[in-house]
């Protein structure tokens, strides 16, 4: 199993480091199959799994149920789940309570949430309990609203001395490393050099380091945040259905069962 450690040794010798979103046994035994360095549980999980309108409505309960499923599955993926909306926005020691939950129910590797510096006391706890968390700034989907889709952030001066502050802020409260979702390229190498922390890029450009996808983008199954995987995007949910059809259409032709 890779360990925080390997994956810090990677980021110091610029190896590349890859993270993909994944849901449930089935999907996560395939990463683990895979190269993918890191599997993520993340309350995206809502929108892809459980047909929410958004990621705030995801509880705890099922960020455990989903997670466990996925660290019974991998033996050689490390294993990141979220902190879903209103498990660590009241008080830090709720947001250990909850951390402590998803560690010990799940057997996920390390816990993260969205949020700059006014979440930097709820990582500093967190972290103090003997937890890997991991921080997550730019686009923060349980509290950004979509209506709209998602503006890239770090395209001015103010905007990238803010993402400073809020990474550097998070990063001296014990975070391992942090998610940079739909930050400018530049802005996201700034804050890279001004981390100690592992950054993993989603739409953030080449210069984190890590990489992240979502899985139902990079394999075209659904459009989470499509513009993230260009050049990379698979068919696999247009030859599932093409699939499908086929089989209904041998059902009926007398040709299946043979």
């Amino acid at each position: 199993m890779p360990s925080l450690t390997t994956l810090q040794e990677k980021a110091a010798t610029d190896e590349p480091i890859t993270l993909v979103n994944a849901y449930d046994y089935a999907t996560a035994r395939l990463v683990d199959r895979s190269d993918v360095d890191i599997a993520l549980v993340g309350d995206s999980l809502g929108v892809t799994m459980l047909g929410y309108d958004g990621t705030d409505r995801v509880t705890v309960d099922e960020m455990v149920h989903h997670a466990s499923a996925v660290s019974r599955a991998v033996e050689d993926t490390f294993v990141m789940v979220d902190l879903p909306f209103g498990a660590y926005n009241v008080t830090p020691a709720e947001a250990v309570r909850n951390a402590n939950r998803l560690k010990k129910e799940s057997g996920a590797d390390a816990v993260k949430l969205e949020g700059g510096s006014e979440v930097a006391p709820t990582v500093e706890a967190i972290d103090a309990a003997g937890i890997t968390v991991f921080g997550h700034l730019g686009v923060t989907p349980q509290t950004d609203d979509a209506t709209d889709g998602y503006d890239v952030h770090g395209e001015t001066s103010a905007e990238v001395n803010e993402l400073v502050e809020d990474a550097r802020a998070v990063d001296a409260a014990g975070a391992a490393g942090m998610i940079l979702e739909l930050v400018d390229p530049d802005a996201a190498a700034t804050v890279t050099e001004a981390t100690d922390g592992i950054t993993l890029g989603i739409g953030a450009g080449p210069h984190c380091d890590a990489q992240a996808v979502t899985l139902h983008d990079l394999l075209g199954l659904q459009d989470v945040l499509p513009e993230t995987v260009a050049g990379l995007r698979g068919t696999f949910g247009d030859d599932i259905v093409s699939h499908l059809d086929a089989y209904h259409e041998a059902v009926g032709s007398g040709e299946f069962p043979p």
